[in-house]
């Protein structure tokens, strides 16, 4: 291979194009999310989602016949962050049977395409790739033997995003393929069926990224289609509003800090006025199931939650609760508008260094510009969709839906080491 596919074993690529992936019923497996984790998890998933994690499984199914199992490397290039998971797939079954790496990194596609008009620059191009170049070599030292790869929102927008990824492909070997939104939704209700005990008839997932949120349901009794309420606002998307609300030219500034309490609440409103109308079946929904990383909007307002700064801006309202792990660092949470309500007054008023000193330290975070943003955009959603609550829980994007995908269903390419 030349030189300029990074000397990676895994840069190949298909031979032949292959339609896009449509949405299906194939199941999707339990995401874990974590830097260099390593687990045996199994899951299973039937229709709609009934997925189950065994830790005896593994064992359980060599013992009666053996099975393929592939080593397989999944990319999620999302509008902010690229994330890659890294697992063995038993390709017959559809489950992950071992989770071997995971790792995130941002990259502000989004926000850059805000920035400069619809279009990504040479800068933020050269920077994607340079993180996918690292995250390739990653998943060959994890000795992938399958290259999967998706690309949402920003790509679909941006006059220029189909020649980006294109150009993924030519460089560095990685064919990704853009999926639609549909897609996206889909491979996240299957993850989200896959960490919740919550009945599927009764499951909402919601997923918001840098440029798009998708909210889906189950179908209606006697219905086959899944539900979906989509809407192209994320927290990239947010983010250049707010500045562009302050008077000010988000190709200049990208950052609104300090944000004022009162900037806070006329952004609020001006997402509730553009929002789209969420339908009947998502109003007052009592299984609402967030899923997203480290620098995901929900985990943003966990960590506050859980530092307790939020506490001196609450009158009696119940917060919520959130689970941590070893690091202090939220995995999980069940959290309240009221939550939302009283982060975003804790975080109004502060400087872009004091929210990196205390939101944004963490290796890989996203910009402290996106922390009002982040925190506006779930309040204003969760009144907008008629929702008091949600559950969350940290995963790795949709890396655990793409990786037990078919190759040919999402353009990958086969890499034998």
């Amino acid at each position: 291979l030349s030189s300029r596919r990074a000397g990676s074993r895994l840069a190949q690529r298909l031979a032949q194009q292959v339609p896009p992936l449509r949405p299906n019923q194939n199941s999707l497996p339990r995401s874990l999310e974590g830097e260099h984790t390593m687990a045996t998890v199994a899951v299973a998933a039937p229709c709609f989602g009934a997925l189950r994690c065994d830790a005896e499984f593994d064992r359980g199914f060599r013992s009666i016949t053996p099975r393929r199992v592939e080593r397989r490397a999944a990319f999620d290039i999302g509008s902010g962050t690229t994330k890659l998971l890294v697992a063995e797939v038993d390709v017959e079954a559809k489950r992950c049977v071992r989770v071997v790496f995971t790792r995130e990194r941002p990259v502000l596609y989004g926000v850059d395409a805000r920035r400069t008009g619809g279009r990504l620059s040479e800068d933020v191009q050269q920077e994607g790739l340079a993180v996918l170049r690292s995250l390739l070599q990653d998943a060959e030292k994890a000795q992938a033997h399958t290259v999967v790869g998706v690309a949402t929102e920003v790509f679909r927008r941006t006059s220029n995003g189909s020649e980006y990824v294109a150009r993924i492909s030519e460089e560095l070997g990685l064919p990704v393929r853009v999926v639609d939104q549909s897609v996206e939704a889909l491979l996240g209700f299957r993850t989200a069926g896959a960490i919740s005990k919550i009945p599927e008839s009764e499951l909402v997932m919601w997923d918001c990224g840098g440029g798009s949120f998708q909210l889906v349901a189950s179908p209606p009794a006697g219905g086959e289609q899944l539900r979906m309420h989509l809407g192209a606002f994320g927290d990239a998307v947010v983010t250049a509003m707010l500045v562009e609300m302050q008077g000010r030219s988000f190709a200049a500034k990208q950052s609104p800090n300090p944000v004022s309490n009162k900037e806070a609440c006329d952004l609020i409103s001006l997402l509730l006025e553009r929002l789209p109308t969420a339908p009947s079946w998502l109003k007052g929904s009592q299984g609402v199931v967030a899923i997203g990383g480290r620098n995901s909007m929900f985990f943003l307002l966990a960590d506050m939650v859980n530092s307790g700064v939020c506490d001196a801006f609450v009158n009696g309202e119940d917060l919520g609760t959130v689970q941590v792990d070893s690091d202090n660092c939220p995995e999980s949470c069940e959290l309240t508008a009221a939550a939302a309500k009283a982060a975003i007054k804790a975080a109004a008023g502060c400087s872009e260094d004091d929210l990196a000193k205390q939101w944004c330290w963490r290796p890989n975070s996203d910009p402290p510009a996106m922390v009002l943003p982040k925190l506006c955009l779930i309040a204003a959603s969760l009144e907008s969709f008629g929702i008091s609550s949600f559950v969350w829980s940290r995963t790795v994007g949709n890396c655990p839906g793409i990786a037990i995908s078919e190759p040919a269903e999402l353009g990958c390419a086969h890499a034998d080491n």
